[in-house]
């Protein structure tokens, strides 16, 4: 709990365990001023900033040390947990101004889900069971596919970064259709060649003037039983891997290239680092 958010906790300080180390912090720095104050001297030392990063170094160094040994203690799923909330923009959400014109307020049941849900703790209320028929826990959550809720996750990405380019652009369109492909021939079986293939996002004017920019968003959940047991970066590079195959070929052949990346994030909202392919 005491943790930064960066570092998987919810920054609420421990008042009887920081004001000691506090009280030592200060000490170190202002050691040099009290031996002048002591022999009346005028001097000044100039390495205060110094001793600060110093201070900052160990501190980050011994809150890095307590996250691994709280990995130890935990289960596989909230180890998994606080891997991805270590991840950049995992954790924004906690250090977000509440503006409701932005979306962003919580109310208190939901902050509590949140929270319950960043740690991998259960839900109260939640159904035993599933409409599909099985046993519902938060991984079945996020995976199971009755209902449409997968699609709604990553539509709401989508829309959401297509709002975001449509404040700087004049031309943005959600699934813009690819052109068909008829006589060309491919080099080798990949990408997605039948007619009516989209993309996410189209911009245009993005870097060049005139020109389409694609974007292409897809979600995974790190969670599930087939990413469990592998790292979080072989996770997102198996993913961008395939969705690089499958929408890089019918881009390049249709004449409206310069696809960028797929954006690619996991369920707790973490970016993954992305290809660059040409």
């Amino acid at each position: 709990m005491s943790l930064p958010i960066r570092f998987g906790g919810l920054g609420i300080n421990i008042l009887s365990l920081k004001a000691p180390k506090e009280f030592e912090a200060s000490r170190f720095i202002t050691s040099d001023l009290v031996e002048e104050i002591k022999i009346q001297g005028m001097s000044v030392s100039h390495d205060t900033a110094y001793k600060i990063s110093l201070i900052k170094a160990n501190m980050e160094k011994a809150q890095l040390n307590e996250l691994e040994s709280l990995k130890k203690e935990v289960s596989p799923q909230t180890r998994r947990c606080l891997e991805m909330m270590c991840e950049k923009g995992a954790s924004n959400w906690l250090a977000t101004l509440p503006i409701k014109k932005q979306g962003f307020a919580l109310n208190r049941a939901e902050f509590i889900d949140a929270v319950n849900i960043r740690y991998y703790r259960e839900l109260r209320g939640l159904p035993s069971t599933c409409p599909c028929g099985q046993k519902f826990n938060i991984t079945h959550a996020l995976n199971c596919k009755k209902g449409g809720f997968i699609h709604m996750r990553h539509d709401n990405i989508r829309d959401f970064l297509a709002g975001l380019l449509d404040i700087v652009q004049n031309d943005v369109q959600i699934e813009p259709p690819l052109q068909s492909l008829h006589t060309e021939i491919l080099q080798s079986e990949v990408g997605n060649t039948t007619d009516g293939a989209r993309l996410d996002i189209r911009a245009r004017s993005f870097w060049r003037q005139n020109q389409n920019a694609f974007f292409d968003v897809r979600v995974t959940n790190p969670l599930s039983a087939s990413s469990m047991k592998t790292s979080l970066t072989t996770v997102y590079d198996r993913h961008e891997k395939r969705k690089e195959k499958k929408l890089q070929s019918p881009c390049h052949v249709s004449g409206t290239w310069n696809l960028h990346p797929p954006r690619f994030l996991s369920v707790w909202y973490s970016w993954a680092r992305v290809y660059h392919f040409s």
